[in-house]
């Protein structure tokens, strides 16, 4: 097999049949195109006016495929059917696809192989997937000099001064299918700025149509569709454009110089057009005879289109005349001249229009009465077309009112049935409710009293003491006034709220079993667990389905969406754009219908499976109750064969798998009426692995025929499986939503805490003196008491917090405008079945209201956040730019260490802190360093001190800290919500009152005497971010973030005062160093040296 390079190479036109830098595609020179194909091509052009759709364009050039030319090396007695046969069957056999193709004979015996659509012609293309002979017979391809205009783009904003042909190298780098760049020129020949780029691939050209734009250079510049001009027809004797080569009677001209000579030893003269003498070869697109006819053409189909128009018209008014029940007005005579003019009028069925027009003129042409006669029979036809088309209007209008009439009538009896059914049952058991109620009032009030025994023993079900516990009512009464005088412009809620803490903190039981109970019954609530649902859809085309696709997730909210047969191109970005809170994963399909998409919800952590690069294959895996499950997604297309490789391999990588997908494969085991092939291969398989079921078995999943070929696979039990077929038409496939019982997830849910904050510091307000009190009477030393105070506010914060649960899914967009576009998706799906002029006309009119209301939305959402940043107050535009400079860390659910990824947490946890121990392992003391020596002999020191020495040192120290420093440490703490593990956040810290500082002074001016520092306040509580998207990043990828007690904190920053005093006093920092000293930075070593510098330089 060999190929051709002078035509395989540069599939477009030859040199002599075109103009350098024009935007005109010609044909080659044994083109015969007929005047009808000329007006098909034309009306192409017309619709490329309007901005049609892809498939509009692959439809056009469906059936208008340039041949490929197979010229065999040696004689060959096979017919043409023959060899397409073997052709075919060679070709399925090494590329296991068959061939869509027709061909026969051409001249000399050249075989034309005709692709039957533009797959097929892509497949041609390529080099690689032809056979090496063809029954035995090597041969020679020759790709066509012309391909569609699918195989091209338009790349707007090119500038002039670019060279197409350096740029052409630079793209094919990129993209190897390119072929070359043609500039566009005007008819005085000045270079424009757009330039036509040939691929040969229609892929590649349909990949940048659905982007948009091009990248060149890292410039976005925007393409548009290329569209073909109007082809002139040209006699292939005299190359004239006004009649056909068969129609020619003249005598045959030299193409290179129109004129009359020998052609067999071609021909040295200049080029010289035989219609316009200019120097060109005819048929050029500059030549004036060419665009003067291609002008002519254009003005002949608009012609002919307003002739279409007026002819629908006229039979959409067309009416037939009665004699009998509307007699004629006038004599006998002229009686049958009349009729004859009428039927020519009425009925255009009998004779042509022309003969009507004759008649008319005849019979006007008679006399003045009958001239009289003809404008009454004119006027009145007139009149009865006008009534006839006003009745059919009101005719119809009444329809659609009897029609909505009945539509309300049956809603109404539906409403009066829910009436009956639902709604007076409901208020009679409501009625027997508020009398049980009302029974059981004095119950009701009895058990919120403080007084009654049910709410003694609520209380003392927790607070078990060797005594029962008692209410101490003039303590709660102290309480109360005080609370009283800080309550001022509280709400009703609040008061009530501190009322019942005040009241349990008024029972006579240990504190620490106070604060235990309010530690466990204002917990966060544990979120509620449901079953795995899964929702898979082949959805056939994105675009056109995508509003069932979000009615669907926001009424199932899936935890896990396939969806198989995109229909097009999709960009990821535009999918996890309408599936915004779940991780997408997306893998290409081999055909113009194919592409897999997985959606997992982000809670989940998904984390990609390496399908080894397969087409229409995705997979995925979650960690769910310690378990690791694989979710792949698959779409097996009818010509191709199943990837059975592929589903082996993840069937070896996990024990919990879960399949869903298209697979076409029917079998008689799954409750199909027939078998195919696909369905033999797919039963051993499932045979060979006896963990997988078929859990959809008999269901319907195809709108075609009644099948199962979608289905749904897994390693689950078949009874804990549930499998239903959703009502959504409009993909030819119905939606399955499956769910697992036995696997339970988080609902998608928050608990959002809504702390009381005035609650929290008017109850530590009033309980400042009994906790002043508690040292002295249970003689706490400070590390006890700061242990109980970290306990006091740790519980009173959890029972000061209402939790709130919201839904973490939630519409971007209001609900009237979801309305509006599920009703516009009803009105695609009827012009879709119907193609009627009125439905087409309500889509029309229904999409740009749509299209009007979303901009507003825009505009709306614009301004607000304009407003929004240009706001004086300073936390509204800090939060806003917020929103869009951070960007959220990717949460990991494994962690990959040495190739090897850990997924159970106990893994995770070991890997972890083996990490990190190596990381942060203390520095060894080298005694041969002198500092390190004199450090440890010091430390040796301290540790053989007695407690009475090292207070007597303190003491003659100034480690003692006023209230006012301590105050001013406590306030100096940001507001974070962050904590440790004593559960303490600064803003807890910031919202005690100022009474406490006193408090707080004593305790660590007794720490400090001591030189005390807390185990606990010690140990620091790590988090670690994600600084890749990965779900399973390295050690190496995480950044770990340190959480102090706060406490301890505050006890590090009051020693860091009196240390950056004694470095002062002593002058230990130099006044160089920028380190350790408060408002100075590098920046500030960079201004002093650039000083010094310039200092220098004068």
């Amino acid at each position: 097999m060999d190929f051709n390079d002078d035509s395989s190479s540069n599939p477009c036109l030859k040199p002599g049949f075109q103009t350098p830098g024009a935007n005109k595609r010609l044909r080659a020179a044994d083109d015969n195109t007929t005047e009808s194909q000329t007006r098909i091509i034309y009306q192409e052009n017309l619709i490329s006016n309007n901005k049609i759709s892809h498939n509009q364009r692959q439809s056009i050039q469906q059936n208008d495929f340039p041949p490929i030319t197979i010229e065999f090396k040696s004689m060959n007695n096979n017919n043409d059917r023959k060899l397409i046969q073997e052709l075919i069957k060679e070709w399925e056999t090494k590329n296991t696809k068959k061939l869509d193709v027709i061909g026969r004979y051409g001249f000399k015996n050249v075989l034309l192989i005709f692709a039957r659509n533009i797959t097929t012609l892509d497949e041609l293309l390529d080099k690689d997937k032809w056979p090496t002979t063809i029954n035995g017979a090597e041969y020679t391809i020759k790709f066509p000099k012309i391909l569609p205009e699918a195989y091209s783009i338009v790349i707007k904003d090119f500038q002039i001064t670019w060279n197409e042909t350096e740029v052409t190298d630079d793209l094919r780098e990129k993209y190897s299918s390119l072929i070359k760049l043609t500039r566009f020129v005007t008819r005085d020949g000045r270079s424009m700025n757009i330039v036509r780029a040939d691929f040969n691939s229609s892929k590649q050209a349909n990949y940048f149509i659905k982007q948009g734009e091009i990248d060149i250079n890292y410039m976005k510049l925007y393409v548009r569709p290329y569209f073909a001009p109007i082809k002139v027809n040209k006699c292939r004797k005299c190359f004239k454009h006004d009649h056909f080569t068969s129609q020619c009677t003249s005598p045959p001209v030299c193409f290179r110089c129109g004129q009359q000579h020998s052609l067999e030893g071609g021909c040295n003269n200049d080029i010289k057009c035989a219609n316009c003498e200019q120097q060109h070869f005819p048929g050029h697109p500059a030549c004036p005879v060419v665009q003067q006819r291609r002008k002519q053409i254009a003005e002949q189909q608009k012609v002919n289109q307003a002739q279409l128009l007026i002819k629908q018209q006229q039979y959409q008014t067309r009416y037939n005349h009665d004699p009998n029940t509307f007699p004629h007005l006038m004599n006998n005579s002229n009686k049958a001249a009349t009729n004859m003019c009428l039927n020519a009028t009425i009925s255009p069925s009998r004779t042509t229009t022309n003969q009507s027009y004759s008649a008319i003129a005849k019979s006007r042409s008679s006399g003045g009465n009958e001239n009289i006669e003809q404008l009454m029979m004119a006027l009145s036809s007139s009149i009865n077309q006008q009534l006839s088309s006003f009745i059919a209007s009101i005719s119809i209008q009444i329809t659609e009112v009897t029609k909505k009439m009945n539509a309300n009538n049956d809603k109404l009896l539906n409403i009066e049935n829910q009436i009956q059914e639902s709604i007076i049952p409901a208020i009679i058991e409501l009625s027997k409710i508020v009398d049980n109620i009302s029974e059981h009032k004095d119950k009701i009030k009895a058990f919120q009293s403080i007084q009654t025994s049910s709410y003694t023993e609520f209380i003392q079900q927790f607070f078990k003491n060797d005594q029962p516990a008692k209410h101490q009512n003039t303590k709660f009464n102290q309480n109360r006034q005080k609370f009283n005088t800080l309550s001022a412009g509280f709400t009703e809620r609040t008061i009530k709220m501190s009322y019942e803490i005040i009241k349990e903190w008024c029972w006579t039981c240990s504190r620490s079993e106070l604060f235990n109970v309010w530690s466990q019954q204002h917990q966060q609530p544990a979120l509620e667990s449901i079953n795995l649902n899964i929702l898979h859809y082949n959805i056939r085309y994105y675009h056109s389905n995508k509003c069932d696709l979000i009615d669907m997730v926001e009424k199932y909210k899936p935890a896990i969406i396939t969806l198989n047969e995109l229909g097009a191109i999709i960009p990821i970005k535009v999918i996890e754009k309408a599936l915004f809170s779940y991780k997408v994963f997306k893998t290409e399909g081999t055909n113009a219908h194919g592409g897999v998409v997985l959606a997992i919800d982000k809670n989940l952590n998904p984390i990609n499976v390496d399908c080894k690069q397969t087409k229409n294959i995705v997979a995925a895996s979650i960690m769910i109750n310690n378990k690791t499950y694989t979710i792949t997604s698959i779409y097996s297309p009818p010509a191709e064969p199943l990837p059975l490789e592929i589903m082996s391999f993840v069937m070896q990588n996990s024990q919990h798998i879960i399949i869903a997908g298209d697979f076409n494969a029917k079998n008689y085991d799954w409750g199909c009426p027939e078998m195919n092939i696909k369905g033999q291969k797919l039963k051993p398989w499932l045979d060979a692995n006896k963990k997988i079921h078929i859990h959809n078995q008999g269901m319907i999943t195809s709108l075609r025929s009644e099948t199962t070929i979608d289905l749904i696979i897994s390693t689950e039990q078949q009874s804990s499986v549930h499998c239903q077929a959703l009502p959504y038409f409009g993909s030819d496939h119905l939606p399955i939503l499956t769910e697992f019982t036995n696997i339970k997830i988080n609902k998608q849910q928050r608990n959002i805490p809504k702390i009381n904050w005035d609650i929290y510091t008017s109850i530590l307000t009033i309980l400042n003196p009994e906790i002043n009190q508690i040292k002295q009477d249970l003689n706490m030393n400070p590390s006890e008491w700061f242990k109980f105070f970290e306990q006091l506010l740790y519980a009173l914060k959890l029972r000061s917090t209402h939790w709130h649960t919201i839904e973490k899914i939630r519409p971007s967009i209001t609900k009237a405008l979801r309305v509006m576009l599920k009703h516009k998706h009803y009105l695609q799906n009827r012009y879709r079945h119907t193609r009627s002029e009125e439905d087409r006309q309500s889509l029309r009119a229904w999409h740009k209201l749509v299209l009007h209301e979303f901009n507003q939305h825009k505009v709306n959402r614009w301004n607000k956040f304009i407003d929004n940043v240009a706001s004086p107050q300073p936390t509204t535009f800090w939060k806003t730019i917020k929103i869009l400079n951070k960007k959220r860390s990717v949460k990991f659910s494994a962690i990959t260490e040495n190739n090897k990824i850990h997924r159970t947490p106990d893994q995770i946890l070991s890997c972890l802190t083996q990490h990190f121990k190596a990381r942060f392992q203390a520095p060894s003391t080298d005694l041969t360093v002198k500092t390190d020596k004199e450090a440890l002999d010091l430390w040796k020191l301290l540790e053989q001190a007695q407690p009475e020495d090292i207070q007597l040192i303190s003491q003659q120290s100034d480690l003692t800290f006023t209230t006012k420093e301590v105050w001013e440490v406590l306030k100096s703490l940001k507001p974070k919500n962050s904590s440790s593990f004593d559960n303490i956040s600064n803003k807890m810290i910031k919202n005690i009152p100022e009474g406490y500082a006193q408090i707080l002074t004593e305790h660590y001016n007794a720490l400090f005497a001591d030189l005390f520092w807390q185990k606990q306040w010690k140990q620091s509580r790590t988090i670690c971010f994600n600084k890749v998207e990965s779900a399973a990043p390295t050690t190496q990828q995480l950044r770990p973030i340190s959480l102090l007690p706060v406490l301890g904190k505050v006890y590090e920053r009051l020693f860091l005062i009196r240390f950056k005093k004694w470095l002062f006093k002593y002058g230990i920092l130099p006044w160089q160093q920028s380190g350790a000293r408060s408002n100075q930075c590098t920046t500030s070593r960079l201004n002093h040296m650039l000083e010094q510098t310039y200092a220098s330089l004068l």
